[in-house]
């Protein structure tokens, strides 16, 4: 006796391959989302550090190339903004709002005692502290703050090199 066995072409999934799937997926989306999270304010802070190396630097190069003093000053009170300003006729040349999420504290030296509000270029790109008359003879640094990760910029005396990093 021979029996004939129709079988179909059975395309789809079970409900519980379904299940096991979706569970995978969720695990995965469990252990990623909040990485996602600090990701985007690392991407934030560090954009920030890098955009503000690039204004000091241009401040330091406008005094080289125009033979005028000119500055880079934050807002003091709230930390929500810093400007590129001209000393000889108080003009700001560029004013730049900082991210939403990102603030800084006071420019410190490095014994932690504040410099001031900015700093200043003389014509050679020397650094001084917001007088303009006063020179920078300690390292400064620039702390920049967004949801607890801290990035530092400094600026080093008598070059006037600048710098980011990690704290």
């Amino acid at each position: 006796m021979c029996f004939s066995r129709k079988t179909k072409n059975k395309k789809g999934f079970t409900l519980l391959e379904l299940m096991i799937v979706i569970a995978i997926m969720g695990i995965f989306l469990a252990v990623a989302v909040p990485k996602m999270g600090s990701s985007k304010t690392d991407f934030r802070l560090y954009t920030t550090a890098r955009n503000l190396v690039s204004d000091i630097r241009y401040a330091q190069e406008l005094s080289i190339s125009t033979k005028e003093n000119h500055g880079i000053f934050f807002d003091a009170p709230d930390g929500v903004w810093y400007e590129i300003r001209n000393l000889a006729t108080n003009k700001t040349i560029k004013r730049i709002n900082f991210n939403t999420s990102v603030s800084y504290k006071k420019m410190v030296d490095t014994a932690n005692d504040p410099v001031g509000d900015g700093i200043v270029f003389d014509s050679t790109g020397k650094p001084y502290e917001d007088d303009g008359v006063t020179p920078l003879v300690t390292l400064s640094t620039v702390h920049l703050e967004a949801a607890g990760m801290y990035i530092y910029v400094r600026i080093t005396p008598q070059t006037g090199e600048v710098s980011f990093g990690r704290i």
